[in-house]
């Protein structure tokens, strides 16, 4: 790496405009290869082969867990959207026919939350569920690719607002089945995201440092901490309004747990040296690309390899092996 730097050092002129001071110099994609093979050939040994082979696979599962942690952050909170957006339906229209209808779409709406939550972290799962996430959040009004922190923020806030609806019991019986059999498949529900956060939480714990498990388990004992589980009820409310209300706290904690997960794994993912020239990320002054796989390599690198492979362009980590060879032989090739 040294070797690179100083090369890029050398190439530069007294006479060069201001503007370019600083910015690597811009190279053909023969001369691309010869220095990138030359770089791999000095640093892959098999020591380093292993490592490479170790790292790929590491961040692979870090990107699994990533999608699995968003997915299941992304269920929860839709399951308290759900819930928002049936009291809200109930308090606009008593009538019968909506009572029943608002308790059936919630309900219908919080069990594809808990099936797609479940989804297992393997790849033919990765990504199943999201485009119904997407739809389900759409129809209780949750704007496109907005961060899913603050719409469970949001939901959050508008549930105390809305908790107002059930302080007293309503003296329809009608109203009363549908509103207590929203809050028990309400908090059915949230039991199941909690012993999935667990089952996740269960899936990743080895990948993560000694403080930062630590920080996490203090976190998931809140979940079920005496604060957050204790029910208490006042003889002047309906206690559903307390059952309720401390089943949404649940969902919050539960919400932030996940956040917490994923942002650590975004962490523990980050690299800031690019797999190809084995220089730093921003060393050539443009953005890196990123690939689907969440890897990344420079974007001076990146310009070259898509040069040469177009749309076909694979992420060198993930087929580390391919990617050498292919290098390799673009070398040989030039001499």
């Amino acid at each position: 790496m040294s070797m690179m730097r100083g090369g890029t050092a050398a190439s530069s002129t007294a006479g060069a405009p201001a503007s370019s001071v600083g910015r690597k110099c811009k190279s053909t994609s023969t001369e691309w290869v010869a220095r990138c093979a030359e770089v791999q050939r000095s640093n892959t040994t098999p020591e380093m082969l292993e490592q490479v082979k170790a790292r790929a696979e590491r961040s692979a599962r870090f990107s699994k867990m990533k999608k699995k942690a968003s997915r299941m952050q992304k269920s929860n909170m839709v399951v308290q959207r759900s819930w928002n957006t049936s009291v809200k339906e109930m308090t606009a229209d008593r009538s019968s026919e909506s009572l029943k209808r608002s308790s059936a779409v919630a309900s219908a709406r919080m069990e594809s939350c808990s099936r797609i939550a479940a989804l297992s972290m393997e790849a033919d799962s990765e990504s199943e569920g999201e485009a119904e996430l997407d739809m389900l959040s759409a129809q209780m009004g949750v704007v496109a690719d907005a961060p899913v922190e603050l719409a469970e923020a949001e939901g959050q806030r508008e549930m105390q607002e809305l908790l107002e609806q059930l302080r007293r019991e309503p003296t329809d019986e009608e109203e009363v089945a549908a509103k207590f059999g929203l809050f028990e498949k309400y908090l059915e529900t949230v039991e199941k995201m909690r012993g999935e956060t667990y089952g996740f939480w269960d899936e990743c714990q080895a990948e993560f440092h000694a403080g930062g498990a630590a920080e996490v388990q203090r976190a998931l004992k809140k979940i079920d901490s005496a604060d957050n589980m204790g029910v208490e009820f006042h003889p002047s409310r309906w206690f559903v309004y307390d059952m309720t209300r401390k089943a949404g706290s649940n969902s919050g904690v539960i919400g932030r747990v996940l956040a917490m997960i994923k942002m650590k794994l975004e962490l523990l993912e980050r690299s800031d040296e690019c797999p190809i020239c084995l220089d730093a990320l921003n060393a050539c002054g443009e953005e890196p690309h990123v690939f689907g796989c969440c890897h990344k390599v420079c974007g001076d690198c990146w310009e070259h390899w898509n040069e040469l492979h177009g749309a076909h362009a694979f992420c060198p980590l993930c087929r580390n092996e391919d990617f050498l060879g292919d290098m390799m032989r673009r070398a040989d090739a030039l001499t």
